[in-house]
């Protein structure tokens, strides 16, 4: 069994994760599902709150519910997200966070591993 190495690679958009993913199955011949996955990561922990909220009737957990749309699941987390920079407003973006969301994990032979790191970097991705 040959030697694996996983990479994991960064991308503003799904789009992007997607076309490398593609370039990667065609140039190194990896199998699909086992071998790539994309997922969406957040610093939100939690679910999103469904609930319409009332900041006048006090009737919510804290400034990240608003802001973030996250119900925590302790109010240390709570806290912890109200330091970030879009619920400050002070995040660059114009009100919206703008960043690297979207993982793609490769699962790549070790001797083919710079090929996948140039195929990442082509994708405007970042490992």
């Amino acid at each position: 069994m040959a030697q694996t190495q996983t990479i994991l690679a960064y991308f503003n958009s799904e789009a992007l994760a997607e076309q490398a993913k593609q370039q990667l199955l065609e140039q190194l011949d990896l199998t699909g599902d086992e071998d790539l996955q994309i997922d969406r990561v957040s610093a939100q922990p939690g679910e999103a709150t469904e609930q319409v909220l009332n900041p006048i009737t006090g009737n919510f957990g804290g400034h990240e519910t608003l802001i973030e749309n996250t119900l925590t699941q302790n109010k240390s987390a709570g806290i912890l997200l109200g330091s970030d920079p879009a619920v400050s407003g002070l995040s660059d973006g114009d009100g919206m966070i703008t960043g690297l969301d979207v993982l793609l994990t490769i699962l790549c032979p070790t001797d083919r591993v710079a090929q996948a790191l140039q195929i990442v970097e082509q994708n405007k991705g970042h490992h």
